[in-house]
């Protein structure tokens, strides 16, 4: 359901093969535009729900809509259906399902049929688009965030370049200030000890 690719993160799944003559898809796959799995976790499962309702969608619309199929073929659908679901090591488990697939290829002959389900198809993917739609909104929005957070930060370095730079030069400077005067007034005391010492000599 999850597949991570250097892009980022993407949703896929298998499509049944009993509904893949309407799906005109082998799978379903499409970016979830994050690199985050977190994040990518979240939409897959939303992504997940929405594809599995097209699932629904479709299998109800064989099993119950009369103008789809009459009741004789509703209940041939129908215990197909049940013994699709066998485990694939059952007798003649593959040989439903290939029966199964065949009975909805047919049921595509019938155009309201077809139109109705590619209605079911096509408000599925709208329903897609309209989620990576919203995907691309909320990473656009967190980069305009991040765009403005950086220019923030970038006007505040400049200010405090333009503000402290100076202090600091003007701090700087008046530290070899004084320091130039605390070694003035040194050799000052250095000299009167060496006078000092010279007036004892003396004495």
């Amino acid at each position: 359901m999850l597949q991570c690719r250097a892009t980022g993160f993407y949703f896929r799944t298998r499509v049944p093969s009993r509904f893949r003559d309407v799906v005109k898809k082998n799978e379903i796959c499409f970016s979830l535009f994050t690199r985050s799995r977190k994040i990518a976790l979240i939409r897959a499962g939303t992504a997940y729900e929405r594809t599995q309702a097209l699932f629904a969608k479709i299998e109800h619309a064989m099993a119950h809509e009369p103008w789809i199929i009459s009741d004789e073929e509703k209940q041939d659908y129908a215990d197909l259906l049940r013994r699709s679901i066998l485990p694939p090591e059952t007798s003649g488990a593959q040989e439903t399902r290939n029966s199964l697939t065949e009975s909805l290829r047919s049921y595509l002959d019938n155009d309201d049929a077809k139109n109705f389900l590619e209605a079911i198809i096509r408000s599925y993917e709208l329903e897609i688009e309209s989620l990576i739609s919203q995907y691309k909104t909320i990473n656009a929005e967190h980069l305009l965030s991040h765009v403005r957070e950086t220019d923030r930060m970038t006007a505040l370095t400049g200010y405090l370049k333009d503000t402290a730079e100076p202090a600091m030069e003007k701090l700087i400077r008046s530290g070899e200030i004084l320091a130039s005067r605390i070694q003035g007034h040194q050799e000052t005391i250095n000299a009167d000890f060496s006078h000092l010492r010279q007036f004892r000599v003396i004495l």
